[in-house]
């Protein structure tokens, strides 16, 4: 499901505080601008990892300069009996007025890997098969009423698997 975008004649978005967006007209440009929430609506953002922004060791380091999200290694953990491991935190932000949400799927390249019913909405991704190159993580909302809202991220991901 890919966002919904309506088009504006001759306007041009500075910048956006919250909700509210700084806008200036143009004489000649066609720009695309995304809607704002609607509360009522069920709908979901991925808010960690930022997109365009480059992650070392777990940590945010700066925006990237191809303003891509790159993650270089996860944040390392520590498991029981002393055993440690590398994993990145997926955290998404949903919401609904009214009918609430029943749980949000968290998948990596269309594998539905997690399912979390509660918030706060996130996921602990500790390698698996999707360690290097270039991932699709996407997250999915369902709501008590059967609809269905998603966001996704493509990042470049190099991280050590499982546990060191």
């Amino acid at each position: 499901m890919e966002k919904e975008r309506s088009y504006a004649r001759k306007l041009l978005v500075l910048g956006t505080v919250g909700l509210v967006s700084l806008m200036v007209l143009l004489p000649i440009m066609d720009i695309s601008v995304a809607n704002t929430r609607n509360t009522k609506q069920l709908w979901i953002e991925i808010v960690e990892p930022r997109e365009g922004f480059l992650y070392i060791m777990g940590k945010e380091i700066m925006h990237s300069f191809s303003g891509r999200t790159v993650m270089f290694g996860g944040k390392i953990y520590r498991g029981r009996h002393n055993t440690f491991y590398t994993g990145i935190i997926i955290k998404a932000m949903a919401s609904k007025t009214g009918a609430g949400i029943s749980y949000v799927e968290f998948s990596m390249n269309d594998e539905v890997i997690f399912m979390d019913p509660h918030e706060p909405y996130e996921w602990l991704y500790k390698g698996g098969n999707h360690v290097f190159g270039w991932n699709t993580i996407k997250v999915v909302a369902y709501d008590n009423e059967n609809s269905v809202a998603s966001d996704e991220m493509d990042i470049l991901l190099y991280m050590l698997k499982g546990g060191i």
